[in-house]
């Protein structure tokens, strides 16, 4: 069971938005309540899942949208995370929700929009072209013209 601990949270209203200090809250250990202000040491630790879980559910995991949302929410309550999680769960109820890859991601990128524009090809062929893709250092992004590739 988690024991409460200081109450360590950050007036926005007197620091500029890009001057926010270096949070002391450890999210490892420190007792979390809808209340608690996400902070800009922010981390996902097993403490924070298990207060997620709680919260919302066994259903609940990470996802990378999630995770940008709570990074770029610096001063918010944990409260407003567990509204956005079901607000990102309800869209991917939705058949033709596709939700966004990272730029760094650049191979998922590429085999997602390569299957979705040609449905004839299997995954196989994808990587295939990928691989093909890179290295001719080309760019990294799907074009028609990479099928033509050899």
């Amino acid at each position: 069971m988690q024991t409460p601990a200081t109450n360590n949270t950050i007036s926005l209203e007197t620091l500029p938005p890009d001057k926010l200090p270096a949070s002391k809250f450890d999210w490892n250990k420190e007792f979390l309540t809808p209340e608690t202000l996400i902070t800009d040491s922010y981390k996902n630790t097993e403490n924070v899942k298990t207060f997620f879980v709680a919260e919302i559910g066994d259903h609940f995991y990470f996802t990378v949208e999630f995770m940008n949302w709570i990074n770029h929410h610096i001063g918010q309550p944990l409260s407003d995370a567990i509204l956005r999680w079901e607000e990102l769960r309800e869209k991917k109820k939705d058949n033709t929700f596709k939700s966004e890859i990272a730029s760094q991601i650049e191979y998922n990128r590429y085999i997602r929009n390569c299957l979705a524009a040609n449905p004839e090809l299997t995954l196989a062929d994808a990587i295939k072209y990928w691989k093909l893709k890179r290295v001719r250092k080309e760019g990294r992004t799907y074009e028609k013209t990479d099928l033509d590739l050899k």
